[in-house]
């Protein structure tokens, strides 16, 4: 095997898992994709986030090609090896950023400490206006279901349960406003094998679901779902469901591995570049 001329020769084959390499930044933050870079994704306002259809597929993509973005990258298994052994685990943190963005776009405050992610509800006009998901179908039930099944395929086990869970929660607390179909898909994407319904899936996906089936996040144990009507009275309109969910921060301070810190507010939402 002839050795690599340069870093960029390292990077798969397929030119769109490629850019996705550089679109999180593999070699830094020096070095983007031609597309740019997954900040860019982070600083949309809410209201962007919600009407863009063209960037989730980026942010956590899958090893199936997307209905809505053709232009979108499929995961192979040399990508995905890449995000889960790159060095210091930057790869992944990036995607935890990209993981919190959207946690805080759908009314959740977030932290890791230790390695752990915590998540809590945001309360407030701020919840009210950011919980576009909080209906019974809705187009955000399938970029969740995405969400929590890439972050399985990026070797982020423990990050997808928590997320799962925590929707679980959500959805018990607005009293099941969320269809049984799309609480099906979560279930799949959290729980199902890693190439989902595909009897046509390639082998290298198959040792990846039973290498999964070892990881000691499937030992987690969280706490029992809350029965709905020890939270909220009956006969409460949907727009009104909102200002139970958890505790209001005005200012939230997220904390990622290696102990960075990120205040939310100040960073993702700038103009420029941190």
């Amino acid at each position: 095997m002839a050795e690599p001329t340069s870093w960029y020769d390292l990077l798969p084959k397929d030119p769109l898992n490629r850019e996705l390499l550089l679109f999180y930044h593999v070699f830094g933050h020096n070095l983007e994709s031609p597309r740019g870079s997954f900040l860019d994704i982070l600083r949309l306002s809410n209201e962007e986030l919600e009407t863009r259809h063209d960037y989730i597929q980026w942010l956590f993509p899958l090893t199936e090609e997307s209905a809505y973005n053709k232009d979108a990258p499929i995961l192979d298994a040399e990508t995905i090896l890449i995000f889960r052994n790159h060095e210091g685990d930057w790869l992944r943190e990036n995607v935890r950023l990209s993981l919190m963005r959207m946690l805080w776009f759908f009314g959740f405050d977030s932290t890791w400490t230790n390695g752990k992610l915590e998540i809590s509800h945001i309360i407030g006009s701020t919840a009210r206006k950011f919980q576009p998901w909080v209906k019974a179908t809705n187009h955000n039930h399938q970029r969740i279901s995405r969400i929590i099944r890439s972050l399985r395929l990026l070797g982020m086990l423990h990050e997808a349960r928590v997320v799962h869970h925590e929707f679980q929660e959500a959805n018990i607390r607005c009293y099941m406003v969320v269809s049984y179909t799309s609480k099906k898909f979560w279930d799949q994407a959290a729980e199902g094998p890693l190439y989902g319904d595909s009897k046509d899936h390639p082998g290298w996906l198959t040792e990846l679901h039973e290498e999964e089936l070892k990881d000691d996040a499937w030992k987690e144990v969280f706490e029992p779902l809350t029965p709905p009507q020890l939270v909220l009275t009956r006969n409460v309109s949907t727009s009104n469901r909102l200002g139970f969910l958890g505790k209001s921060m005005d200012k939230p301070i997220y904390i990622l591995p290696k102990n960075r810190r990120v205040q939310w507010q100040d960073w993702a939402f700038a103009k420029n570049k941190p």
